[in-house]
């Protein structure tokens, strides 16, 4: 029901209509003051019994079961291959959605940030896991005027600072309980 729902654009008016009725019965106050940005995938219909073949960007190629949506793209995760889309939402601090664009699965979520971050209010907290930290990302934030509630990622040989463990274990922790909601319309 979430593919049609996006498919036949009614997701987005559908989430306003509903914000509006919290919002009507003061179940929900209209200008957040902070959001939480994640993304999800939504799984297509796939055909078990035929083959695909994928390339990576690396050009590694491996076969991958050929999904019956012809929009669908492709992404791994834990170990699996699930074609489909990937959906990045966005809610306030108490799990009440606000966004949910959607795109082709095998993107990743750090480049599709921007538009999540459209119509939020100077000064709100942007919190997100570390899919999202960039410099690019924490650039577009600085440029609106929120609050950088992105973790930190470590790198290769770059383990976390003795200020960036905490910092993300709290964002993790007492603050990103409420991503999955969102997420999982």
């Amino acid at each position: 029901y979430r593919l049609w729902l996006i498919k036949s654009g009614l997701l987005k008016p559908m989430l306003e209509q509903i914000n509006h009725q919290l919002e009507q019965q003061g179940l929900k106050i209209n200008q957040a003051d902070v959001a939480v940005v994640d993304a999800s995938v939504i799984e297509s219909v796939g055909a078990p019994r035929r083959k695909a073949l994928e390339v990576s960007d690396e050009g590694e190629v491996s076969d991958v079961p050929a999904s019956k949506d012809k929009d669908a793209t492709g992404v791994k995760k834990a170990g699996g291959f699930y074609p489909g889309y990937k959906l990045h939402g966005r809610s306030d601090k108490d799990g009440y959605p606000a966004a949910l664009p959607v795109t082709a699965a095998h993107g990743h979520e750090s480049q599709h940030l921007e538009p999540l971050l459209e119509d939020l209010a100077e000064g709100v907290e942007v919190l997100a896991d570390k899919g999202y930290a960039s410099a690019a990302n924490r650039e577009a934030i600085d440029r609106r005027r929120l609050k950088a509630g992105v973790m930190y990622k470590a790198g290769r040989n770059h383990p976390l600072s003795q200020e960036e463990r905490p910092r993300n274990h709290d964002i993790k922790s007492k603050r990103r309980f409420n991503v999955p909601k969102p997420c999982s319309i």
